[in-house]
C-alpha cells in the first residue's frame, strides 16, 4: 500500500539552490540528462525536501500528483514489502494504470521530459532518499548513459543530501 502521508514540502533557499544546479551541470555533461529531481524525506516529522531543473513541475507534482503516480506507488510499495533498502526503477518498467497516471505522463512529455528515465531510491533510516533522472522526450540511450556515469552521479549526490537534512533539521528544530 502506497505511503498516503502528508508531507510539509520545504523549500531550499538560493544558495542550496545554486549548489544544486553546479552539481546538475556537472553531471549533464556526462549523462546527457534533460530533467533531474531530487527528494529527501523525513518520516519522523513527515518532512520534505527537494530540489529539481524544471521547479514549476516540481512543485505541481509534490502538490498534485505525487500520491497517484505509478512510479512513486511502486517505490513505496517495493519499501513496505521489501526488507532491501534501495532501489533502481528504470521508468520504462512501470507502465501507468489509470488516467491520473497518464495524464501524469503527458504533461512530463508536454514539459520535453522523456519516459526512459531512472529513479534511485534508498533508505536511511528515518530517511527515504529520491533522486531521477530523464533524457529529453526523443533521446535514445539514456539508461546506458546512467550506468556509465554512476561515480559522478554517487558524488553530486552527496551535496543534495547534506543540503536537505540541514534543512529538514532546521525546520525540525525550529518547530519543536
Amino acid at each position: 500500500m502506497p505511503n498516503k502521508k502528508q508531507f510539509n514540502n520545504l523549500s531550499h533557499d538560493e544558495a542550496a539552490q545554486l549548489r544544486f544546479f553546479n552539481s546538475y551541470r556537472k553531471m549533464i555533461s556526462h549523462l546527457g540528462c534533460y530533467y533531474m529531481g531530487y527528494i529527501l524525506e523525513d518520516l519522523d516529522s513527515s518532512t520534505r525536501a527537494s530540489f529539481t531543473t524544471n521547479m514549476e513541475w516540481g512543485k505541481e507534482y509534490l502538490n498534485k500528483y505525487i500520491g497517484s503516480c505509478h512510479l512513486w506507488n511502486q517505490v513505496q510499495n517495493f519499501y513496505e514489502k521489501s526488507e532491501s533498502n534501495s532501489l533502481i526503477l528504470p521508468w520504462s518498467t512501470v507502465l501507468p494504470s489509470t488516467s491520473l497516471q497518464k495524464d501524469i505522463l503527458l504533461r512530463r512529455e508536454e514539459l520535453f521530459i522523456g519516459s526512459e528515465g531512472i529513479s534511485f531510491c534508498k533508505k536511511l533510516g528515518n530517511l527515504r532518499e529520491y533522486y531521477y533522472f530523464a533524457p529529453e522526450v526523443n533521446q535514445k540511450n539514456f539508461l546506458r548513459y546512467v550506468s556509465n556515469n554512476i561515480d559522478i552521479i554517487k558524488s553530486e549526490i552527496s551535496t543534495f543530501r547534506k543540503d536537505s537534512i540541514t534543512l529538514i533539521n532546521k525546520h525540525k528544530n525550529e518547530h519543536q
